[in-house]
């Protein structure tokens, strides 16, 4: 990760706005090449602008950087993003209890019959100057990032826990020799992390499985909160990605659902909100299930009628809470002018089986 070529750009020309980034006027400099660990670059990513010139500057800054939010706002596709506009290398890892200091910082293994000392994720990046983006972050024990106190306060040396000292070496052997006791950090380096609560003390019940963090580690962040994206915004992007056989009418409406859900959601109506990731899969499977129009004019190409009902049950209704479907099913009335058309599985109850059995209606001849 050495010596690499740098290029002058636009900032806003990288990130795809029409107009300069406010305070990023002028051209910066960049990495000029992808090189290994660079993410590939997403172009239906929407950015918002604003966002971007602050996570930048305190990027500039060598700041710990945290996006927390609701689900699927973005938070991890942003870095991934911001870096791979930038060019700049990024190794990502899932937080989970099971995740110990050995896996961040390394510990020894045996290879050919002899001890061996290894480097965890965030040593090895440290070396390197490789970025690193810690996802889902309050699921680690917060022992286990307290122990990595020294690499989130800045240290420039960091002294490995698993090496052990061999009282036979000056100070100046042990620095110089393979495997030194201590990481001097690169000046590339950079640690970013995400969570939906940050692990704060008010715990969102809805995100199960989070831990408390120590204050001491989150006061070593810089946070940003990552917000759902302007209604236009949102609409760009879903019709980025889903393409244009969604008509924009109707990918309004569905943007229209959403924001009631989550204004719901806002005053306690709602257990749950809906995501853009939500929203996005609900946009492909109403294509996926759609069916082409009647034929009008023979010969003349048929448009694709997208089916809103059943990608929306498929998508979003039948993940959700029941308290939830009761609220939905209203709101969908509401946008749509129309019911919310359930499949077989929500008609065909035993209830309503009774019903047709006492009335002597039921179909016994169904199967055959």
């Amino acid at each position: 990760m050495q010596n690499r070529a740098k290029k002058q750009a636009y900032l806003h020309e990288l990130f795809g706005f029409n107009t300069p980034v406010k305070g990023f006027e002028d051209p910066i400099p960049v990495f000029a090449e992808k090189t290994a660990f660079v993410p590939d670059v997403n172009p239906d990513f929407v950015f918002d602008k604003d966002m971007v010139g602050r996570v930048l500057r305190s990027y500039g800054a060598r700041e710990n950087i945290m996006l927390t939010g609701e689900k699927g706002t973005g938070k991890t596709t942003f870095v991934q993003q911001f870096c791979a506009r930038l060019n700049i290398p990024l190794m990502t890892i899932c937080g989970g209890p099971g995740l110990d200091e050995s896996y961040l910082m390394g510990g020894k293994t045996i290879e050919a019959s002899s001890v061996k000392s290894v480097d965890g994720l965030i040593s090895y990046c440290l070396r390197w100057g490789i970025n690193i983006l810690i996802d889902e972050i309050a699921a680690i024990k917060p022992s286990v990032l307290v122990s990595i106190n020294d690499v989130l306060n800045g240290d420039q040396t960091i002294t490995l826990k698993h090496h052990g000292l061999d009282p036979s070496k000056s100070p100046v052997d042990l620095v110089d020799q393979e495997g030194s006791l201590s990481i001097t950090r690169h000046k590339a380096f950079r640690l970013f992390a995400c969570d939906n609560t940050g692990g704060k003390v008010n715990k969102d019940p809805r995100y199960a499985g989070v831990m408390v963090q120590n204050t001491a580690v989150r006061s070593r962040f810089t946070c940003f909160r990552m917000g759902f994206m302007h209604p236009a915004l949102e609409l760009k992007a879903l019709t980025n990605i889903v393409g244009e056989k969604l008509p924009v009418s109707l990918a309004k409406q569905m943007i229209e659902l959403a924001m009631r859900v989550r204004a719901a959601f806002e005053i306690g109506e709602m257990y749950d909100t809906l995501s853009f990731r939500e929203l996005k899969r609900w946009a492909s499977k109403s294509l996926v299930y759609g069916s082409l129009e009647d034929e009008i004019i023979p010969g003349a190409e048929r448009k694709l009628i997208p089916d809103v009902h059943n990608g929306f049950v498929d998508a979003v209704y039948t993940g959700m809470e029941e308290s939830d479907q009761d609220m939905v099913r209203q709101l969908f009335e509401l946008v749509f002018n129309t019911t919310l058309s359930l499949p077989n599985e929500y008609k065909n109850t035993s209830t309503e089986f009774l019903k047709l059995l006492d009335s002597e209606e039921l179909n016994w001849d169904f199967a055959a």
